[in-house]
């Protein structure tokens, strides 16, 4: 099994991320007996039990969508788990991750139809039947 390499500025995040690898749910909600990692997301799945909207405890701002609030809430917690396996780059949102993968395309070869990036991973096929390499 590969390393993990997450970091995290503050040893109470590093306790939680590990809870993802161990499995361990200690809080468990009263109503269904769903398991969470962190009592903040038990606190805002019991909304959806009441039909209040999920809401950041750090600046207050609204979603529809539980899984929308924890992609925000990577922005105040600066976690990044997406991370380009060839350069080593983290992302808080696996979007940004392939946008940086398609961003540094910068090889394209006829003869295979696909595209390489400059991180060297294998990417959509090509557009243009002669090969070429771009300036950066």
């Amino acid at each position: 099994m590969g390393k993990c390499n997450s970091r995290y500025a503050q040893k109470g995040h590093l306790y939680t991320h590990q809870r993802t690898h161990t499995g361990e749910k200690p809080y468990r909600c009263p109503v269904c007996g769903k398991g969470f990692i962190q009592k903040c997301t038990l606190d805002m799945h019991q909304r959806t039990h009441t039909g209040e909207k999920p809401f950041c405890l750090f600046c207050g701002k609204i979603f529809n969508y539980l899984s929308s609030l924890k992609v925000h809430i990577r922005r105040h917690s600066g976690e990044k788990p997406f991370s380009c396996s060839v350069c080593g780059k983290r992302f808080a949102q696996k979007t940004y991750l392939k946008l940086h993968q398609r961003e540094n395309v910068a090889y394209r070869c006829c003869k295979s139809l696909t595209c390489v990036t400059s991180c060297g991973v294998l990417e959509y096929p090509c557009e243009r039947m002669s090969c070429y390499i771009f300036d950066k």
